[in-house]
């Protein structure tokens, strides 16, 4: 496998494993409103709103990982790609 498509394979795995944390996470809290009496909907809005806002939770995780695909790509083009 090259490279590149370590390097890609490599991020879906990690954003497929954040979402299931991101998941997991609003799972638990929502099973723990609910034991301490709230409605299921209201529950899981409020485990929601706890956790806050999904989406930048995501981006602020993709950052660093284009941060890290960028410095492989200007090292492999100044021919330091296999010095690490």
């Amino acid at each position: 496998m090259s490279r590149r498509a370590w390097s890609f394979s490599r991020r879906q795995r990690m954003m497929a494993d954040l979402d299931q944390d991101i998941r997991d996470y609003i799972e638990r809290e929502t099973q723990d409103n609910i034991e301490r009496g709230m409605p299921p909907e209201e529950a899981r809005y409020a485990a929601l709103r706890k956790f806050g806002n999904v989406t930048r939770v995501k981006a602020g995780w993709r950052r660093p990982l284009a941060f890290e695909v960028c410095e492989f790509a200007k090292r492999r083009s100044w021919g330091m790609a296999d010095a690490q």
